[in-house]
């Protein structure tokens, strides 16, 4: 189910506007835009970081070493698990290393700064990518998993 972020009515994940008060999320730098106040510069994360990440993270032992414990939780907590929503996912490295062991999983990232879902995309051009914020996420029992890799400790309020 999708939560409306304007007037907090529940529908069908499959829509696009609420059919409550008709509305959708705005789309900011070709991508669904769910707290676009914060796309360009919200959270406590700086978006400048982006780039720099997605060049170190392959040979970096800690983001290696991270997916590794990722994928083994995922294999023994929710070994059969059809989709999964990854907040905050930085340059998609962790949805990466997700898709390239759980093929048949239906994947979605959410990510507060646009130029992450930009870099994003390139590495995962598949995968189901937007903006949102983490602290009001527009989904409902929708995915079998969530997962916040390095993120709460970026937010003031967590």
């Amino acid at each position: 189910m999708k939560l409306c972020l304007i007037c907090n009515a529940l529908y069908s994940a499959s829509r696009k506007d609420c059919p409550n008060c008709g509305g959708s999320p705005e789309i900011v730098d070709g991508f669904e835009a769910h707290a676009p106040d914060l796309g360009h510069g919200g959270g406590r994360f700086k978006a400048s970081y982006f780039s720099e990440l997605a060049r170190l993270e392959e040979a970096n032992f800690w983001f290696r070493a991270r997916n590794e414990i990722i994928i083994w939780a995922l294999r023994k907590y929710a070994p059969n698990f059809n989709s999964c929503l990854d907040i905050g996912y930085g340059t998609g490295y962790v949805l990466a290393g997700i898709a390239g062991k759980f093929s048949g999983a239906k994947l979605y990232g959410g990510q507060i700064f646009t130029n992450g879902l930009a870099l994003a995309w390139k590495r995962l051009p598949t995968v189901n990518l937007m903006q949102v914020g983490a602290q009001r996420i527009p989904f409902i029992d929708e995915f079998d998993v969530v997962g916040a890799f390095d993120v709460l400790e970026h937010i003031k309020e967590d």
